[in-house]
């Protein structure tokens, strides 16, 4: 839950909340965002990193924003400038989406623990839209190891 909240209240004191862990993905899922999305807003992001692009959600108030690749190394910073961000009065939620550029997808399938992540996240995904789940991984196992 302390993730999701920019800062937490601790007798008294009002505590900011930081990401500690380096994010997995160039892409950060925004909540809480006007929906009519306002220059201004698109503005914001281009501040924080270059952006590749900014695809809206099904679920109001939800945006997708797609940095390039080469801002992997700042998306910890990303994340924690955008977070709690406030525009219009309304406070924005910054959480990594479970998005993945096809090169970073490729420098985690190689490592055996970030493997049995994206696959767990796989899993969980499929589990959400009750999809059969080995006929995806062997498709992900597949295809990065043939290449």
């Amino acid at each position: 839950m302390a993730l999701a909240k920019h800062s937490l209240h601790v007798l008294g004191k009002k505590l900011p909340v930081f990401r500690v862990d380096a994010p997995r993905t160039t892409v950060v899922r925004i909540l809480n965002v006007d929906p009519t999305c306002p220059k201004n807003v698109v503005s914001i992001f281009h501040k924080h990193g270059r952006v590749s692009k900014i695809l809206p959600r099904s679920a109001k108030g939800i945006v997708d924003v797609h940095f390039k690749l080469v801002e992997w190394p700042n998306m910890l910073n990303i994340l924690n400038s955008l977070n709690g961000f406030e525009v219009d009065g309304k406070q924005w939620i910054a959480q990594p989406a479970p998005v993945f550029h096809p090169a970073i997808l490729e420098v985690l399938w190689n490592h055996p623990d970030e493997r049995r992540y994206v696959k767990a996240l796989i899993h969980s995904m499929l589990r959400k839209i009750q999809q059969p789940i080995n006929e995806y991984t062997d498709l992900a196992a597949r295809y990065y190891d043939d290449n």
